[in-house]
């Protein structure tokens, strides 16, 4: 049913159909489907393909999505408490989910709670723990991972490493990367020096919605 749903939504061997999507989604989750659970809940907190906006409503979706085992939902709780998005602003309840969600294989899990331990936010500063977390992620090409990736071995002095990975990311067009390797092609940092080269990618960020 959930598959059916994304159907729908996507306009995939069907007509396209939000409203039809959110009904066979929901089928789904009211049938157990953890898959199903997590994608409405998702839906509900970005107010999206013509649900209203419903924190609570999300939070809830995730929590019983989480119960069914679903990492990347056990991310996302963590992911509402970090920022304060429907619950009160908890770093340690972020972090417990982070683990949590960690445990149960999910990338997003990796991704966010490394971001952590490179911030030390919630938790001691520590960049070799970060790396563990984010290394996997970066190699299956998740441009996120593949920035903090970047930083971390750029903090190093590793800096072809890092701009490895910087390219890697911005490649992708995840727009502080795209910025960044601008940077690193204006400075000649792990790159031959380009500032023509380096500043159309700085503009180029700035066309995605990037701002310094």
């Amino acid at each position: 049913y959930n598959n059916i749903g994304f159907a729908y939504i996507n306009g995939l061997g069907v007509a396209k159909d939000t409203e039809e999507g959110i009904k066979w989604i929901r089928k789904a989750a009211d049938n157990g489907n953890g898959v199903a659970m997590y994608n409405l809940g998702i839906l509900y907190e970005k107010g999206d393909n013509g649900l209203p906006k419903d924190l609570d409503k999300a939070l809830d979706y995730l929590k019983k999505a989480a119960d069914k085992g679903e990492g990347d939902a056990m991310s996302e709780i963590g992911l509402m408490y970090k920022e304060g998005n429907g619950v009160p602003k908890d770093l340690q309840q972020a972090i417990k989910w982070f683990e949590k969600s960690v445990a149960n294989n999910s990338s997003l899990g990796q991704i966010n709670l490394g971001i952590m331990y490179y911030l030390g936010e919630g938790v001691e500063k520590n960049p070799t723990k970060a790396l563990e977390l984010l290394q996997p992620s970066a190699i299956k090409g998740h441009p996120i991972a593949q920035y903090f990736v970047a930083f971390i071995n750029y903090d190093n002095e590793n800096y072809g490493i890092a701009a490895e990975w910087m390219a890697k990311s911005a490649q992708q067009n995840y727009p502080p990367a795209v910025h960044d390797y601008g940077s690193l092609l204006i400075n000649g940092q792990g790159v031959p020096k380009n500032v023509e080269e380096g500043q159309k990618y700085h503009q180029k960020s700035k066309a995605l919605g990037y701002h310094e």
